[in-house]
């Protein structure tokens, strides 16, 4: 297995890197313009800026989303509709090695984007609310200080966020892999293929998600997280004359949602395995 995630990161690692290079021009140059603002003391954004940050704002989500649902499923549009695919089909190698060898290099690389995701969102989040209530305040002091109050929120916070991002990952890659990987079994028209993935997928997540709300509901199965102040929950513009409360609040999230996905996941695995061992044609 480790071999197929050596594999999996070296064929992914000139496109990831494009995709990086993107995410990192596009945001830029959002942060070009409005800087530009920021250090002129404009009093409201150039059209300029405006135009920008909606092209960062939509090309940054979708290419997480994208990144999120192609990483999750472990690349295999590549592995089972291309022809490059067959060589690694070939090899002796068990179903549940292939799919957990790309689920694991599609892991990393999800975790990657999604922390250069992270870095342009904190960039933003604090250059335009500046812009909109106070151009004098120092840019750095508020990202700094957001930064503390996030840092500030403890260790176990920040593991229950992972975790639930990773319970989350997981579930919506597995299914996703199933989908494919059953549609591609039984289907062999590709466009077809395709859509009846998608139905699949939409189907699962609806009942997973109907369900595990209804338990959370029915036993109160949340799990309680402490949430950073906001950027104006704290005296982090001191120019502008605005102080409000230091009080913490708590974000409740349904836990039998992401341990039902769990399961299901687990289950769809084991399929999605024997699947690939005994229904895809090499």
């Amino acid at each position: 297995m480790k071999e197929i995630i050596k594999y999996q990161l070296i064929s992914r690692r000139k496109p990831f890197l494009f995709s990086l290079a993107a995410l990192l021009t596009i945001n830029g140059v959002s942060w070009f313009f409005g800087a530009r603002d920021l250090l002129s003391n404009a009093p409201q954004f150039s059209g300029s800026s405006v135009f920008w940050l909606f092209i960062a704002g939509v090309f940054s989500s979708v290419s997480l989303i994208i990144t999120v649902l192609a990483c999750g499923s472990g690349h295999l549009k590549s592995l089972l509709f291309k022809d490059t695919g067959y060589l690694l089909l070939s090899l002796p190698r068990r179903g549940w090695q292939i799919l957990a060898g790309r689920f694991i290099a599609g892991l990393a690389e999800a975790a990657l984007f999604f922390l250069a995701f992270t870095l342009c969102a904190s960039v933003h989040t604090v250059l335009w609310p500046i812009l909109a209530m106070s151009p004098d305040t120092s840019f750095w002091q508020v990202y700094l200080e957001r930064w503390q109050s996030l840092v500030s929120l403890g260790v176990v916070t920040h593991a229950k966020i992972a975790l639930i991002m990773i319970c989350a990952f997981t579930a919506v890659g597995n299914l996703l892999s199933f989908a494919i990987i059953a549609t591609r079994s039984f289907i062999h028209r590709k466009g077809l293929s395709w859509i009846s993935a998608a139905v699949v997928f939409i189907v699962i997540s609806n009942i997973a998600t109907s369900w595990g709300q209804a338990i959370s509901k029915r036993f109160s199965w949340y799990l309680h997280i402490d949430r950073a102040p906001s950027l104006m929950s704290r005296n982090v513009l001191p120019l502008s004359g605005i102080h409000q409360s230091h009080s913490m609040s708590a974000l409740e999230v349904p836990l039998a949602p992401f341990a039902l996905y769990l399961i299901i996941a687990v289950l769809l695995f084991i399929a999605s395995s024997w699947l690939l061992d005994n229904k895809v044609e090499v």
